[in-house]
């Protein structure tokens, strides 16, 4: 089931949007810098009192070694609800006879970005969200916008120039399907193993136990009573009380703990009875 949905402004079409709302499904979308819903959200944000302002102190490390150093970094939102110049978000979109007298825009939700990461442009250059989403907290409707940078650089920029993912088996709907499935599961796989891998040499550094340590252990308790016999080109690998009672030495209770005895290893090995 979708909850939210964050879309690029290329997909800015109020038909659609109105009719994900009439869904119950919040969306959130970058507004184009010309739009007249863009000017106003940046107005009404230079006119808001400061209870409607939200700023974020964040420590962001840079560099590695001797050469690492912390960055505060610093964004800047404001919240502005009750938006009515979006008049294409309605159920005829753009369409729609926004000049008749009956007409009633349907309020929408914006977050202001005054300041994104240190970095404050001048109010024409501000980004505009728009949100049929509660703007209380206008950090909310960013981060989850944020996040949506972060599937297309890590996800989807790596599938498509590393895994092919635009290169399905064949060009058909359940070419696409299988490439899809394959693609995102590979990568999932891939990328859960590297940090495994992470916190492998993370424990290492700490002296503490890993995975592998864990691993050895078990495989040398799983093996450590078996001999490897070699006669001439062939070899077998046997449970040493095996060897030890093919050669006619007894084995202390080897009968009674383990239910064996000399002939029925001969027997399991050749098929014959002992000489």
């Amino acid at each position: 089931m979708i909850r939210s949905l964050v879309v690029d402004r290329a997909f800015l079409d109020g038909k659609s949007l109105y009719a994900i709302d009439q869904q119950g499904i919040e969306f959130i979308i970058p507004l184009k810098s010309d739009m007249e819903a863009t000017r106003d959200a940046r107005a009404l944000a230079l006119e808001a009192p400061c209870s409607m302002e939200r700023t974020r102190e964040v420590t962001v490390r840079h560099g590695y070694g001797k050469k690492k150093f912390d960055e505060k970094v610093l964004t800047t939102l404001v919240g502005v609800p009750g938006l009515l110049s979006c008049d294409w978000f309605n159920p005829e979109g753009s369409e729609a006879n926004t000049a008749k007298k009956d007409y009633e825009p349907i309020p929408l939700n914006a977050v202001v970005v005054k300041t994104w990461n240190n970095q404050t442009p001048p109010v024409d250059k501000q980004v505009v969200f728009v949100t049929n989403g509660e703007v209380k907290d206008p950090f909310v409707a960013f981060d989850r916008y944020d996040d949506r940078s972060l599937l297309e650089n890590n996800l989807f920029h790596e599938t498509k120039q590393d895994w092919h993912l635009e290169d399905p088996p064949q060009e058909t709907r359940e070419g696409v399907f299988v490439q899809v499935y394959m693609v995102m599961a590979m990568k999932a796989l891939s990328k859960a193993f590297l940090m495994w891998q992470e916190e492998q040499a993370r424990l290492d550094a700490l002296g503490k136990e890993t995975y592998r340590e864990m691993y050895r252990r078990k495989l040398k308790m799983l093996n450590r009573n078996k001999l490897i016999v070699f006669a001439g080109a062939y070899f077998g690998i046997f449970l040493s009380h095996e060897v030890i009672m093919l050669v006619d030495f007894s084995v202390h209770k080897t009968t009674k703990v383990l239910g064996v005895t000399r002939s029925s290893i001969y027997t399991k090995y050749t098929g014959l009875s002992p000489p």
